[in-house]
């Protein structure tokens, strides 16, 4: 590396730094946003100030042909990890999702994961549909999270798992109170068009939806921010699958099948989804995969019943669980949750 291009990557690591500092101090403001969508006119001198500063920087770099990967190479891939406890929530840093090529489709550089799921006050879990789950967590400025990222927190959580407070969350996806572990997912199967479809939107429904236009203001996150958004926005996601071969079985037995890495990997968004044979481990269940026989649309669950930590995806769109939410700013002015009705209740 030459010297220009040192001091050109301490100039963009420094910027990098105050960007993420400025980030955290906004993220209560009503105007935070993200670079693409911000409302320059109104946004604070300062913000805009740091904004300038780091698409200069991008764009001398870009002319120079120096790619910044290699100037910040730890900024761009630092491993996952869980910064700190924040009230209600654990906060994770750099959740990025794969698809079974290798391509990165979600990158959330800070994630506050709620400690718990949905209740009501009496302590009893609240059981949404898959549409429903969706629709309330956007009504409360939060989101449910898509199958990757879920199994992204999963993974994360299992690494942590001597913290006591990270211990505790992960232990609910095996068991919630209720003897199950099922938490609903923002993604659905299209097996009969043989089709993952994380954030699915209100014509991915069939049945069992609704017309609460889901998922529909969302768009993917440019791949040079430095800052999100404080909503969980990101564009509906498809992914494609081989279907000859799938079967219910051990998620160990299937990885060892091509056809069905491929599928594990466009669901899980995992690069290695054989942690998750280890996350059954611990939970003293064996890792399974479910997927459908039928030519419909099924919802995606994750956790434990009686035997099996689950990756189901062959559910009705009509069964109801528990659902926990993401959000990606600070939960601090987070309103009091608004709650669909679910339709059913009792479920596991």
């Amino acid at each position: 590396m030459t010297h220009a291009q040192s001091t050109l990557g301490r100039e963009i690591e420094s910027l990098a730094e105050k960007y993420d500092t400025l980030r955290r101090k906004l993220q209560d403001h009503q105007l935070y946003a993200r670079i693409r969508e911000i409302e320059r006119s109104s946004a604070p001198k300062e913000l805009l100030d740091i904004i300038s500063s780091y698409e200069s920087c991008v764009a001398e770099l870009k002319a120079h042909q120096i790619a910044m990967d290699s100037i910040v190479p730890a900024f761009k891939h630092a491993s996952p990890k869980i910064a700190t406890v924040e009230r209600d929530f654990l906060v994770l840093e750099n959740i990025v999702c794969y698809d079974a090529d290798g391509n990165r489709f979600l990158h959330y550089p800070q994630l506050f994961v709620a400690k718990d799921i949905e209740r009501q006050p009496d302590g009893k879990q609240i059981n949404f549909t898959p549409y429903n789950a969706i629709a309330t967590f956007e009504q409360m400025g939060m989101s449910l999270p898509p199958f990757p990222v879920s199994c992204a927190i999963v993974a994360e959580l299992f690494k942590n798992k001597d913290d006591a407070e990270v211990r505790k969350v992960l232990l609910q996806y095996k068991d919630k109170g209720n003897g199950y572990g099922w938490h609903a997912q923002n993604t659905v199967v299209d097996w009969g068009g043989t089709q993952i479809i994380h954030h699915p939107q209100d014509h991915d429904f069939p049945v069992h939806g609704g017309t609460n236009n889901i998922n529909a203001q969302q768009s993917r996150e440019s791949e040079d921010s430095l800052i999100a958004s404080t909503s969980f926005q990101q564009s509906r996601i498809v992914l494609s699958f081989e279907r000859d071969g799938l079967e219910n079985e051990p998620l160990k037995k299937a990885l060892k099948k091509p056809v069905a890495v491929r599928y594990t990997k466009n669901l899980s968004g995992l690069r290695e989804p054989v942690v998750l044979v280890e996350v059954g481990d611990f939970f003293g269940k064996t890792a399974y995969q479910w997927v459908s026989s039928s030519d419909e649309t099924r919802a995606a669950w994750l956790g434990c019943n009686n035997s099996n930590f689950v990756l189901n995806a062959g559910s009705n769109l009509d069964v109801n669980y528990a659902a926990r939410g993401v959000r990606l700013g600070s939960p601090r002015n987070m309103s009091e949750p608004s709650l669909a009705s679910s339709g059913k209740s009792g479920a596991p």
